[in-house]
């Protein structure tokens, strides 16, 4: 009697199954975290550009000894931040927040979603007597707020609780923000 040797080659089904299998869990282990990532990503970067913003503005108020206006202004389709002064020829700058992101305050707030022009005073303070906030929303819910210091100049990052009314948490509790996606 003769015998043949069959080499195997390829996979059987049932390791093919299997593969496949441990592939389906993993993704959808890591799926709801990227979409998390995704969401937060969206609205932060246009939030942290702001702030560079702010932060290039009031050092040219402070290094040109004149003040320098931060206009926020809330389009029909798309929304932009402006920053001008007087020893600023050719070097205005602006930022239009990406489709999708708008100045916006939560429902449960009212007032305007940005301040009236803010002037940052060749000391880097603010002019005006108010502490201004500028307010950030995506189409999801999820709102960010920038409070300026009258005194200082700075500016303070928080996001809004999905659910609440009025919890505000800090820039110390960011890890621990809450998404809506």
């Amino acid at each position: 009697m003769e015998q043949r040797r069959y080499l195997a080659r390829g996979f059987t089904l049932i390791e093919g199954l299997v593969v496949l299998a441990v592939l389906a869990v993993l993704i959808s282990l890591t799926l709801p975290n990227l979409r998390r990532t995704m969401a937060r990503g969206k609205l932060l970067t246009p939030v942290r550009d702001v702030e560079r913003l702010v932060s290039v503005a009031r050092l040219k108020a402070v290094n040109s000894r004149q003040p320098v206006t931060m206009t926020f202004t809330v389009g029909e389709k798309q929304d932009s931040v402006a920053v001008s002064g007087t020893r600023m020829s050719g070097l205005e700058q602006s930022y239009v927040l990406p489709v999708g992101i708008r100045f916006r305050r939560p429902p449960s707030e009212s007032g305007p979603a940005v301040p009236s022009p803010v002037v940052l005073a060749p000391t880097g303070s603010l002019e005006g007597n108010v502490d201004p906030a500028v307010y950030f929303g995506d189409e999801r819910g999820n709102f960010i707020r920038l409070t300026f210091s009258r005194a200082t100049g700075q500016i303070r990052r928080e996001k809004l609780l999905p659910g609440e009314t009025s919890v505000w948490q800090g820039p110390t509790q960011e890890g621990k923000w809450v998404w809506l996606y």
